[in-house]
């Protein structure tokens, strides 16, 4: 999403807020927005789990290490790669690779495209190489490059951190919402207004 377009939702959010606010009432938008974290915590904690698993069950589970080759690399399409389009000065313009690797697993030849990309600013072809590959014995077709493109970057590290954090501090208000509800429901709590 371009910072335009986050700029653009931003604004818009805003005017909703502050249309409903006055439109509604301060309290039912307080209301709104502690359901909102009641409901969303949890789901940002369970994004947060499933791409922390994501990112270390393949590391995980590649155990053996063989010795691969890149044959061939496919060149993606990418909305700043467009060779025909003139480039603008304050955009940097890159190219995604996708590395074909060539393997032998219990002698059979293996060619898998790895679902990771190089990046490069220009559109010439990267050269092919031998590489170290680690692959999933149970799976063989399963596999990583150690010294290949980063399917671990900082910024996807950075991502899967705060949505379990943000998740995480929301998880305290979901239990005792639900617990509050539940008393609420069975009769068990009686509110008091004074």
């Amino acid at each position: 999403m371009s910072p335009k377009a986050i700029g653009i939702l931003s604004v818009a959010g805003m005017c909703v807020f502050v249309g409903a606010y006055y439109l509604v009432g301060h309290m039912l938008i307080l209301y709104l927005l502690f359901a909102t974290a009641v409901l969303l915590g949890p789901i940002l904690f369970l994004v947060g789990l499933h791409k922390l698993y994501a990112r270390l069950s393949k590391r995980l589970r590649c155990k053996e290490e063989t010795q691969g080759y890149v044959v061939d690399y496919i060149l993606s399409p990418w909305k700043y790669a467009n060779p025909h389009r003139r480039p603008h000065r304050s955009r940097n313009y890159y190219y995604r690779w996708f590395p074909v690797v060539e393997y032998e697993v219990d002698g059979q030849r293996l060619r898998q495209k790895n679902k990771i990309s190089f990046l490069t600013a220009s559109d010439e072809r990267p050269v092919e190489r031998m590489t170290p590959l680690r692959y999933d014995p149970k799976h063989p077709k399963r596999f990583y490059l150690p010294e290949g493109p980063n399917e671990f970057s900082s910024s996807g590290w950075i991502a899967t951190v705060l949505f379990l954090f943000v998740g995480g501090m929301f998880i305290p208000f979901s239990v005792l919402a639900i617990l509050f509800f539940a008393n609420w429901i069975t009769g068990s709590l009686q509110i008091q207004f004074l």
